[in-house]
């Protein structure tokens, strides 16, 4: 995946942002054409289950995002780090999250956070999420989105808080939370994010995805273009992201 912002946009930011970013290549125009980036998975499950989500590995022929390659050790992940960073020089970007203290302790400064809904209710979250595990139990429905979307909220403004930069992503879902995406920018720029990135959902049947297998389709390029529109009246959006 590469994606970038515009530089008159980047030149407009304090000098302090533009430090963070100039070597990031999903927030930086500039870094996006010169720098990579990698990820390395090593949590054994996800504690939330997205409807857009198929969780295998993927293959030759298949690298979308909600697959891996594989998965490793804390340890394999970091000599893999050191290995991969040792022949790409430009290498500067890793998302392995972290609890906020612990982020701030190893002076970590971005972060992405995937966002669908800020629906308090419950109802738009519940179409997407159909359960979380959360303090030691399986929570369902709309309970579930509830937990989800308090922790979202606080985590994102204790980093903003602590000079973090985040990058939010949301999944367009065509019929569930396409009309609802401009309130979900609302809130990212209330909290302070820096940057929204609205990603279409990739839908195809065969990726066995619960919203594939139950018909939802994926994201046109019109409807991708008309949320965007919809939502840059409010944040700033990642344009040019390529999955």
């Amino acid at each position: 995946m590469s994606c970038s912002t515009s530089n008159p946009a980047e030149m407009a930011l304090p000098q302090d942002i533009q430090d963070k970013i100039h070597n990031h290549p999903c927030y930086s125009e500039g870094a996006h054409h010169h720098y990579a980036r990698i990820h390395v998975a090593v949590a054994p499950a996800c504690n939330i289950q997205c409807n857009y989500c198929n969780r295998k590995y993927d293959c030759s022929n298949e690298s979308r995002p909600g697959v891996t390659s594989e998965r490793l050790t804390p340890e394999e992940s970091a000599k893999k780090v050191m290995y991969v960073g040792g022949e790409v020089q430009c290498l500067s970007v890793l998302e392995l999250p972290k609890f906020v203290d612990e982020m701030v302790k190893y002076d970590i400064d971005h972060i992405t956070v995937t966002i669908n809904s800020v629906d308090t209710t419950g109802e738009i979250g519940s179409k997407i999420y159909p359960w979380i595990f959360y303090d030691n139990k399986r929570i369902y429905g709309k309970e579930a989105a509830k937990i989800l979307l308090e922790r979202q909220l606080e985590g994102m403004k204790k980093c903003v808080e602590n000079g973090i930069l985040i990058k939010a992503n949301s999944v367009l879902i065509p019929g569930i939370n396409d009309k609802h995406l401009p309130e979900v920018a609302k809130k990212l720029k209330e909290i302070g994010v820096f940057l929204h990135n609205i990603m279409p959902i990739i839908s195809e049947p065969e990726h066995g995805t619960a919203f594939g297998l139950a018909g939802v389709p994926s994201a046109t390029d019109q409807e991708q273009m008309a949320v965007q529109e919809a939502c840059g009246m409010d944040m700033k959006l990642m344009q040019h992201c390529r999955q």
